[in-house]
């Protein structure tokens, strides 16, 4: 089965201006979806206010703000309760992928992750994100 992800949008928060686009140019040329970027977790708050995306990138090493505290907000929220996250991170501790577990993040991505490998998880998690909004029309 193809899927159409052209109605997607996916909202990256991540300071490495680098990794942004490198994902950028995976989730718009090899998966169709948009995406909105954030630099900081405050950027991607005040996006998350006016605007809730069919999945998060979450970077979980920023100057202004880790992810798992972002995460911790995010999910303080009632309308980002579900919000399907995932963390991508070049952090390989066992511990930090427990907590966000607890978090509720549906994947991890390390940041050295094959581009074909990243693509083909994203796309795995589009499609279930469409699936599920389709038993819940």
């Amino acid at each position: 089965m193809v899927h159409d992800f052209k109605n997607n949008t996916i909202l990256l928060i991540d300071d490495d201006k680098m990794f942004r686009g490198f994902l950028d140019h995976i989730i718009k040329i090899k998966i169709g979806a948009k995406v909105i970027h954030a630099n900081n977790p405050k950027e991607g708050f005040e996006i998350l206010k006016k605007f809730v995306p069919d999945l998060l990138l979450l970077d979980m090493e920023m100057p202004m703000m880790d992810g798992v505290t972002t995460l911790k907000y995010i999910r303080s929220i009632n309308k980002l309760l579900n919000l399907p996250v995932i963390a991508c991170t070049s952090i390989n501790k066992s511990n930090l992928v427990v907590a966000l577990k607890k978090l509720g993040i549906i994947d991890f991505i390390h940041k050295k992750t094959e581009p074909s490998i990243i693509t083909h998880r994203l796309k795995i998690h589009l499609a279930e994100i469409n699936l599920q909004r389709l038993h819940n029309l």
